[in-house]
């Protein structure tokens, strides 16, 4: 047997927010993707440059 809450979507607070703010939902979505890509980006450029490599304190780079 469902849960009732679960049944009646009309009646759950979050649905009627993103029904009355999607423009909001659409720019949480849109900066949780961007900082996603930078902290990616990031990470992968502190890898690239030794930094954060395991290997960094036995390769031999200058």
């Amino acid at each position: 047997m469902p849960e009732p809450r679960l049944s009646k979507p009309e009646s759950n607070p979050v649905y009627l927010w993103i029904e009355r703010h999607p423009w909001k939902v659409g720019l949480i979505t849109v900066g949780l993707i961007v900082c996603f890509a930078f902290t990616v980006a990031g990470m992968a450029y502190l890898l690239g440059t030794g930094n954060l490599s395991p290997q960094s304190s036995t390769s031999a780079t200058p």
